[in-house]
């Protein structure tokens, strides 16, 4: 693990990115085929799947609309994700602590 504060920004992303393309597996699509059902620029669509841009609100509905049954599954699974590397990250520090406590 770095001693590098991680960039919320850069983690959600990252977060965002890997959901959305664990999604389109699941469903068989592509990037153009969602751009396409969705009605974004594919370019849009690439960016967002490569994590280099965050979408704009209406953009991640369009796209959860065309992903999901259930509206908020897309942010439910980022929540998740986040909240597993948060709680693996408390518990990679503690270890590292506890190496370093002198007995």
């Amino acid at each position: 693990m770095s001693d590098e504060p991680r960039h919320n920004g850069e983690q959600f992303r990252r977060v965002l990115a890997e959901v959305l393309q664990a999604m389109l597996t699941r469903r068989g699509l592509t990037a153009y085929a969602l751009a396409k059902q969705a009605g974004l620029p594919e370019q849009t669509v690439r960016n967002i799947l490569i994590g280099q841009v965050i979408p704009r609100l209406d953009t991640t509905i369009t796209i959860e609309t065309v992903l999901c049954t259930n509206l908020g599954e897309i942010s439910l699974a980022i929540r998740d994700r986040m909240r597993a590397e948060a709680q693996q990250e408390i518990e990679e520090m503690a270890a590292a602590a506890k190496k370093e406590t002198p007995k």
